[in-house]
């Protein structure tokens, strides 16, 4: 753990953002300021461009839960339907409830250049979830992340 997640019985609260993204349900993790808010509203607004379902689950705090071999996100009531504009304030969405967690995205400032052989993984309550890593910040992210799940051709 690190400090920035606490476990208590089957539910893990984390500093995280949580989204659906057309079939995926994307955990986008980072230190504070990696840009996870910002990466969202990128994410939401390319598939509404596109014509690709996506939604806010939660921002800053995520609620985990582990359900029948499942991973599931949701926001803390708090929060719910708020995203951070970075120096702007807070801006209202309208979320969807919860989402089954597929894949993690780590922002990292210094992401590996190529990824292990192996497939990247991230456990979360036992469960399980394919995790990749983005460069913080990078305005190519979208592109990355399409590259990843939907098999589209990464632009940056």
């Amino acid at each position: 753990m690190t400090g920035l997640e606490a476990e208590t019985g089957e539910t893990l609260a984390l500093h995280a953002t949580a989204l659906a993204f057309d079939r995926f349900g994307l955990l986008l993790t980072g230190a504070p300021g990696s840009g996870k808010s910002s990466l969202a509203r990128a994410l939401i607004a390319d598939a509404a461009e596109h014509g690709r379902y996506s939604a806010l689950v939660a921002d800053d705090r995520v609620e985990l839960t582990s359900r029948h071999n499942r991973l599931t996100a949701r926001p803390f009531a708090a929060t719910r339907g708020l995203i951070e504009i970075r120096g702007v304030g807070l801006y209202r969405m309208t979320p969807q409830p919860t989402m089954v967690v597929s894949h993690a995205v780590m922002l990292d400032p210094f992401p590996p250049r190529l990824p292990d052989t192996g497939e990247d993984q991230a456990a979360y309550l036992g469960i399980t979830v394919r995790r990749f890593h983005v460069r913080s910040h990078d305005p190519h992210a979208v592109s990355a992340i399409k590259a990843a799940l939907l098999g589209e051709p990464h632009t940056g």
